[in-house]
This record gives structure tokens, sequence and C-alpha cells, in this order.
């Protein structure tokens, strides 16, 4: 997954203008300054408990032995830096808090613009600065649509941490920088966990190639970034450091999720409404229907990824054609592909996991991006504007959900499809180049 020999775009060239560096951020201030605080509860309160967070290790309290918390260790930056950022003005209130928080986001946001940015130029068809750069501005501009739809849940959660680690880790993968990408990925599962399925993604081009020198390089990079961070951790807190997976496995069927929405569909139809629990912060679904599903989820999930990766495996050694080549927009689309697949049969399913797909929607052909664009608009409709009503199982708002979720599985067949055609639709601008698993 490395550029042919002079190939590689110089560093620099492929920057989005500045006005598409800023606009991001600026869009996320401006949701901050039309939101009272107030308004973020009970459905945006997220910030809140990141605050509470921050605040208890800033009082020197350990996370998972003194104070629970149901993330991986590294969600804890996400939080902390912008508590930090306001102690030279004293011990930051709530309200300042989310202020700092916004600024943190908005930094996020403008790095994930440059980072984008320079996938794209890598993807471009041209080799001069100025095709690069077009095609930089390009995927910049769809990400402002993007970030425009998706606000209210950039704004307020620290999704896009982890967001911007997996796209750093499929930069440095394209760029045939085996050990950095590794790091990034090992980095975002201690962040989020979802970039564990991106592993795959990243590692079978390798593999498929028998590219043994970088293969080794990204286990090692993955390895090496869990370790410095796990082992200190175990070492502090002891069993407690594996809550967050203890935490996810204890979850039941969220409302949300493609599995709560068929049963909430199934309840509306009989004229009931599907038992509802609050708990784990959330909202899910319960009942016999709702068993069923998460008995059947697990092995949905195991042969669904199985069988992504074999045709992942497939299209990596069908695809080359001399010099054991790799096209870099298969890669995007396998990325992609993962996560969708992650969402549909993940048993949870909050508003703010769509943020995961910005990156790759960026870069994928436009009716991808418009598709997921849409699933966007439709998931701040249900989350946070209308997510009493969900509660409340209102015909509306039920069908609203599974029309979403409905696309959102449209999508991961489109993606499927796509990696398993032999020549990738790619969009104008934005068509990959080939890529060397190996000089």
């Amino acid at each position: 997954m490395r550029p042919r020999s002079g190939d590689a775009p110089p560093r620099g060239t492929s920057l989005p203008t500045a006005e598409l560096l800023l606009l991001p951020a600026l869009v996320l201030l401006v949701v901050g300054a039309l939101t009272p605080t107030a308004a973020l509860f009970p459905h945006q309160g997220d910030v809140l408990l990141y605050f509470q967070k921050a605040d208890a290790l800033a009082g020197g309290a350990l996370p998972y032995r003194d104070f629970a918390f149901e993330y991986p260790p590294l969600a804890l930056v996400a939080m902390v830096v912008p508590y930090l950022a306001g102690w030279p003005f004293g011990t930051p209130t709530f309200e300042t808090y989310r202020w700092l928080f916004l600024a943190w986001e908005s930094l996020l946001a403008t790095a994930l613009v440059v980072t984008v940015g320079r996938l794209a130029g890598i993807l471009s068809p041209g080799s001069g600065d100025t095709a690069r750069r077009d095609a930089a501005n390009g995927a910049a501009t769809r990400l402002v649509v993007l970030t425009i739809v998706a606000a209210p849940s950039l704004a307020w959660r620290f999704d896009l941490f982890p967001a911007l680690l997996t796209a750093m880790a499929v930069l440095a993968a394209l760029e045939g920088r085996a050990a950095v990408a590794g790091g990034a990925i090992g980095l975002g599962i201690l962040a989020k966990l979802y970039p564990a399925i991106l592993i795959p993604a990243l590692a079978v081009p390798w593999l498929m190639a028998r590219d043994a020198r970088r293969t080794i390089r990204f286990a090692a990079g993955v390895g090496a970034a869990l370790t410095v961070v796990i082992v200190p951790i175990v070492a502090l807190v002891g069993d407690a450091a594996w809550n967050p997976l203890t935490y996810q496995t204890a979850r039941g069927l969220q409302l949300e999720s493609v599995g709560g929405g068929i049963v909430l569909l199934d309840a509306l139809w009989q004229g009931t409404e599907a038992p509802l629990t609050f708990d784990f912060g959330a909202v899910h679904v319960a009942g016999a229907a709702a068993r069923a599903v998460l008995a059947a989820l697990p092995w949905l999930a195991v042969s669904g990824f199985g069988l992504l990766i074999a045709l992942s495996a497939y299209r990596a050694r069908s695809e080359p054609r001399t010099g054991r080549r790799i096209d870099g927009g298969t890669i995007v689309t396998i990325a992609a592909a993962s996560i969708v697949l992650l969402l549909t049969l993940n048993k949870v399913l909050s508003v703010q996991y769509v943020v995961w797909l910005l990156p790759f929607a960026a870069l994928l052909p436009r009716g991808q991006f418009l598709l997921i664009a849409l699933i966007a608009v439709l998931s701040v409709g249900i989350h946070p504007l209308n997510y009493e009503r969900l509660i409340a199982q209102e015909a509306p708002l039920v069908l609203l959900l599974n029309v979403r979720n409905a696309l959102l599985v449209a999508l991961l067949a489109w993606l499927v499809a796509t990696i398993a055609r032999r020549n990738v639709a790619r969009p104008a601008g934005l068509e990959p180049t080939t890529f060397r698993s190996a000089t």
C-alpha cells in the first residue's frame, strides 16, 4: 500500500484552502453559541460526564478504581485536555469547560480536514500540485457538509478523537509507514475500541502480497501502543482496567440499533409497545424479541466480518497486475465497509457513531457520500431532536428509525458490491492511484 517509486505526493501540496480548514471549527463554535447549557440536557449531556471524569482525575482519583469509567483509558485524553486548558485561570467550571471542549473539538475537526486532504491528494489521479489541491479541496468541502449535518454529535461527543486517529492510520498505511499505521490504530482502540475492526482492512493487502516486513511492523505498532498504555493501567488499578470490555458486554439492545429498530417495528405492527430499560446511561429494548436479537448478533457479526475479510483478501489478490500493487481507493472502501458493518450488527448504535464514518465518507464516490449524508441527517432527526418521541414509540419515529437503519444496510451492501467489483467506481477528482505493498 505504498505509492510507486516517483509517485509519492510531495508533502504540503494537498492542504485544503484556509477557509475550508477553518469552516468545520467555525460550525462547531456556532453550534456552541446557539446551544444554551440547559439545552444540553437530557440528551446531549455527555460533555458534563466528561467534565466530571476530568475533574475527578485532576483531583488525584484513578479511573476504574476510584471512579467509574466505561471508556478505554485514552478517552481521558479527549476529556482532560480541555480541562487542563482552563487551569491557568483557575479550576474550570462546567460552563467554562464546555467552551474549552468545543475549542478542542474544533482543533480536532481542523486536523481531520488536513488528514483527509492529504488522503485525497494521495488518491488524486493527477501528478501535479494543482490536481492534489483540487482533490483535497473537494474532500474538504464534503467534510464541511458532513460537519454541518452532524454538528450536534460532533460538538458534544469525543468521537472526533478516535475518528482522527483512524484517518491518520489509513494515511500512514497508504504512505507505506506500517509501524505508524499500527500505532495509530492501537491508540484509536485505546480511545474508543472500534478502530480494532480496521486492522484487517490495513493488514490484509500486506498479507496477500506476502509483505512480511510491513505486516510485522504494523502488528508491532498495534502491540506497542496497546502495551505502553495498558500495562501501567493494569499495574495501577488491577483487573478493573478491563471494565470497558465488561461494560460493553453487559449492555442490552440499544433503542437506536438496527436490531432495536426491528423490535420496535414488530411491536408497532402488533399494536403493542416494546418494553424498555433505562440503564448504562442509555435506553435499551427488553423482552423476548430483544433477547432473540441479542442471541443472533454475535453469530451474524462473526459471519459478516469473516465474509468481509475473505472478500477483502480476494480483492487484494485479484486486483494487482504487476509489482504486487493494491489500489488505495480499495483500502478506503474496505475501511468504510468495516465501520458500516459494525454499525449494522452492533447492539448499540448511538448517533455519534456516524462520526466514525466521516473521514472515509469524504473520499467515497458521490452516491455513497450522499447516502451517508442522508443517514447523518436522519440520525440527528432521531437524536437529539425527537428522542423523547422515539422513547414513547410514536409510529412516525419508529418508522423513521427503521428507514435510517435500512439505508445503513443498503450502504453496506453498496460498499461490499464495490469491493467485489473488478473495477471500483471512482468519483471525479478523487480517483485512487495505484499503490505497491513493497518496494
